[in-house]
């Protein structure tokens, strides 16, 4: 009545109004602040489950663009199924490590081999197809090569959680499986440099201890991996013959179909373990991958038996 007879009438009328009005609002900044707490846990807990990615050596490098450099003096290779040259500065025997498409040139069989050709990847191993087709979910656009996700795991750059509205969800879902792919790619890596024409990529990443030097074939599908020792050689020279020269040769892909086409060059054998050449942490490390792919070999004849 008090309030009635201050305000008259239509300000009792309006108060009564006014009164579940203001309970409301209470009611949705309420649930306005849990939603605003709920978000910012949410936040807290993918930014502390990301943090090793965001925050892992070598995941912000971005490659710088690789120039290629003339190499006048060149020695020809023949792997059975791939023709390339190396710079004339690669001088030793050529060697095939146990029962593997390993390949190294050994100067001093005392010494660790100043370069290591690893065995080809192709775009059509099922291993291969398996990893892209499985990545390619997250990409926009056709499905890509292996290279093709290999340089775009290495151009992406970490980002705040807190970016996530901004950026879209479905790029910063694709931007972080391409960092956790750039994780074991640039581990310990000082250095990346990038080079793509139309027929070839490669991928220099510098270590304190070696070199790698990815040659990615895109006529062919296949991609090979040239680990060149710290001090053994120039890397950019490296890279810049294959760029010329690299041509695989054989329709075959099959590990079983390319070991007798290494095995017709006459490249001799080596055993890595108990005899000279590499040294034994070379040794076991290409024994392993040895002993690796000789059971993915009894295991895919066991499934075709099957």
């Amino acid at each position: 009545m008090r309030a009635a007879k201050r305000t008259g009438p239509f300000g009792a009328i309006l108060m009564r109004r006014l009164v579940p009005v203001h309970r409301g609002m209470r009611i949705v900044f309420a649930a306005l602040l849990i939603v605003a707490v709920s978000v910012l846990g949410f936040g807290l807990y993918w930014q502390h489950r990301l943090s090793p990615v965001m925050k892992a050596q070598g995941v912000d490098l971005i490659p710088a663009p690789l120039e290629l450099v003339a190499v006048e003096s060149v020695r020809s290779v023949d792997l059975g199924f791939a023709t390339f040259d190396l710079p004339a500065g690669f001088v030793g025997e050529l060697v095939r490590h146990d029962d593997s498409l390993f390949v190294s040139v050994l100067s001093n069989p005392e010494s660790r081999p100043g370069l290591t050709i690893c065995p080809p990847l192709s775009n059509t191993d099922p291993e291969v197809n398996r990893f892209v087709q499985d990545y390619a979910r997250f990409m926009e656009g056709s499905t890509p090569s292996l290279f093709e996700i290999r340089k775009r795991a290495l151009y992406a750059q970490p980002f705040s959680i807190w970016s996530v509205p901004f950026r879209g969800l479905k790029r910063s879902q694709a931007d972080t499986v391409l960092l956790a792919l750039k994780l074991p790619e640039t581990g310990g890596v000082t250095r990346l440099r990038v080079f793509e024409s139309a027929d070839i990529g490669i991928i220099i990443s510098d270590r304190p201890e070696f070199s790698e030097v990815r040659l990615a074939d895109k006529r062919s599908g296949v991609e090979q991996a040239f680990l060149l020792s710290a001090g053994a050689g120039n890397a950019v020279e490296l890279a810049s013959t294959l760029v010329r020269s690299y041509r695989f040769t054989t329709t075959e892909r099959g590990e079983g179909d390319l070991l007798p086409l290494l095995a017709k060059t006459g490249i001799r054998q080596h055993l890595s373990i108990g005899g000279s050449g590499a040294p034994m942490d070379e040794a076991s490390r290409l024994e392993a991958v040895a002993a690796q792919v000789r059971k993915r070999r009894e295991k895919r004849a066991d499934s075709k038996e099957r």
